[in-house]
């Protein structure tokens, strides 16, 4: 399965993938034209999510808002969230953010989110659908996960945006993308990775099993907030350095180490809620440990 979000574009049961265009924030991205009631954007993946960043590179103008629905197991049928279980800090695309929604679970922490199909994509997904026209040149660069954006930089320097960004740039989005690919090498790194256990039906033998180990993902981080301090730092470093640094000797590289030094002081103290059991819930078999000792988790299926 690939890493990254199946994305579909819905007008009236026709669909147009967008997918690969906005998987990574240096594509060219795509214009989407969601009309209310009528278009509706999907975006799936083979187990529950609970945020992703927008990065848009023509805002929408339109005043509007997001209706965000799942397909409920009980009622196997879309189902609205609350407003109370979404976070839309691009305020309906009109600026680029984050959108956290809180997975929807029973009382017994038991998903309510179940699979289904949307242009023969079997997995699970959220579908937008705004609750008035989008203006008509709204383009979206890039939909993925990320660990922090330019608001976080802010903190760290207050003038890192309006002050340093490259000619041509409208954000730092590219750098937190090589943050967040820097990180997961790092959990991996460490030694941690899923190791899946599964009975080989077809081999026709009594306890025959294979075994495979799979990477651990952006995917598979619960909450991004643990790491969200230490990308901040790291990504900083990454623009000290890379960007605005043209001598080792100069401030801005002795910047770029002091960021270094305080990422690296963020990821010694973080205890990782990974999904080792690739369910897309926190439970018994994601345990919190150390990022220092490595490990490998069975899962059996």
């Amino acid at each position: 399965m690939e890493q990254f979000f199946k994305i579909f574009h819905e007008d009236d049961g026709v669909f147009v993938e967008h997918s690969f265009a906005l998987k990574d924030f240096q594509t060219d991205g795509a214009v989407v034209e969601l009309v209310s009631a009528e278009d509706a954007l999907h975006i799936r993946y083979k187990k529950p999510f609970n945020s992703f960043y927008v990065e848009l590179e023509e805002l929408n103008t339109a005043p509007l808002s997001f209706g965000i629905s799942y397909y409920d197991k009980n009622d196997l049928a879309w189902k609205a969230l609350g407003a109370d279980k979404i976070i839309d800090e691009t305020k309906g695309f009109t600026q680029s953010g984050f959108i956290h929604i809180e997975k929807p679970l029973d009382s017994n922490n038991n998903h309510l989110w179940e699979k289904n199909t949307v242009n023969a994509h079997v997995g699970y997904g959220i579908k937008l659908v705004p609750s008035d026209d989008f203006s008509e040149d709204t383009e979206i660069k890039g939909l993925h996960i990320l660990f922090s954006n330019d608001l976080d930089l802010i903190e760290g320097r207050h003038n890192i945006v309006s002050k340093h960004l490259p000619t041509g740039f409208n954000s730092w989005v590219v750098k937190h993308q090589a943050t967040r690919k820097d990180i997961v090498q790092e959990i991996r790194n460490q030694g941690n990775r899923k190791f899946r256990i599964k009975k080989d039906l077809e081999a026709g033998v009594e306890d025959q099993f294979r075994y495979t180990f799979s990477d651990v993902t952006e995917f598979d981080i619960h909450d991004i907030d643990q790491i969200r301090q230490a990308a901040k730092y790291k990504t900083l470093a990454r623009i000290f350095k890379e960007e605005l640094s043209d001598d080792p000797e100069d401030k801005w590289f002795s910047l770029g180490d002091e960021f270094n030094e305080k990422y690296r002081e963020a990821m010694a103290v973080f205890f990782k809620n990974l999904d080792f059991d690739d369910d897309g819930k926190q439970d018994d078999g994601d345990a919190e440990q150390d990022v220092s000792i490595p490990s490998i988790r069975l899962v059996y299926s």
